[in-house]
């Protein structure tokens, strides 16, 4: 089995200054205009269902649509998520098996009803770089995905 490089970076989380927890930051796929042709998006699963991945560096977390989640793996939590432009979602928590070229395995995911993808993979324990291409190594980064 190949040794795939994972992704590391500094996770973005905010620590709220009222009840002192730490919230997950969701803000770069927002920041482009043509996002699914300027983004990682692939081919992956959600418990089985086919769905839109996509690999995002700005997320602190995995995002699931939450119509493509079984009420079955809610776990009960409830999550905070601060978007960029300041708003927070209180939304529900998942525990849910994933398949995609980005992460394959069991994840912890916030549920959103309308994300950009079905899912949405951020900066996740065992994320694989998004430039990493199997056989081929690390792509170069273009002016559509260069960041900065």
């Amino acid at each position: 089995m190949p040794i795939v490089p994972a992704y590391h970076s500094q996770t973005l989380i905010a620590i709220c200054q009222e009840c002192g927890l730490h919230h997950p930051v969701i803000a770069d796929a927002c920041q482009l205009q043509n996002k699914a042709q300027q983004m990682p998006v692939a081919d992956g699963t959600v418990e089985g269902k086919p769905v839109s991945v996509m690999r995002d560096t700005g997320y602190s977390t995995a995002v699931a649509r939450r119509s493509l989640v079984p009420d079955g793996k809610l776990t009960g939590q409830m999550e905070d998520c601060i978007l960029i432009d300041g708003t927070v979602r209180h939304v529900s928590v998942a525990r849910i098996f994933v398949r995609t070229p980005y992460f394959t395995g069991i994840v912890v995911a916030v549920c959103m009803e309308d994300p950009l993808c079905g899912l949405i993979i951020g900066n996740i324990s065992g994320a694989i770089d998004p430039l990493y291409k199997p056989g081929k190594g690390f792509l170069q980064r273009t002016r559509t995905n260069r960041r900065g």
